[in-house]
């Protein structure tokens, strides 16, 4: 199942889209940095966790864009059609849609951690002690977990469905 896993995930990231998504999201990020947050935001600090947490939620439009195109790979009309070979596979299918599904948030977990990476590095390297990077990942997560994980169960519920 390992193999699997590696060449569905190979099969995620290695597409031009998604190379595509993950600079449009770096780009948009160091264009949030640098234009709104580095002014702070509701008269706080830039490098404080409120504006932390606003540049997550400027950004997470775009990473739920990856999310929904990482899972729509696995519910186009292509896979569809590859769906009924592997329903004839000795294998188990409820397991292998689970490994679908893992290597699509799995290479969305990539596109989030280059982000937030980002975002760290950029304020570290600007303001340098003063950013306390504990206290910038509570509103991290905050900002990404609750979206992620609505815009997956809906996703999954809408690849379901046939049109």
């Amino acid at each position: 199942m390992g193999k699997v896993f590696l060449y569905e995930f190979r099969r995620q990231v290695a597409n031009r889209f998604y190379v595509g998504i993950l600079a449009v999201c770096l780009l948009f990020a160091w264009a949030t940095m640098r234009t709104t947050i580095i002014r702070g935001v509701a008269n706080t600090a830039p490098f404080s966790s409120q504006s932390f947490g606003y540049y997550m939620a400027h950004v997470m439009p775009l990473m739920s864009i990856a999310l929904i195109f990482g899972l729509w790979t696995n519910y186009s009309p292509a896979a569809r059609w590859v769906g009924a070979l592997t329903a004839a596979t000795p294998g188990d299918g409820w397991a292998y849609a689970l490994l679908k599904c893992g290597a699509a948030l799995t290479a969305w977990l990539i596109v989030s951690v280059c982000t937030i990476l980002f975002g760290m590095i950029f304020l570290i390297r600007i303001f340098g002690d003063a950013v306390q990077v504990g206290d910038l990942l509570l509103p991290c997560a905050a900002a990404v977990l609750p979206p992620a994980l609505l815009i997956f169960a809906a996703a999954l519920l809408a690849g379901r469905a046939k049109f």
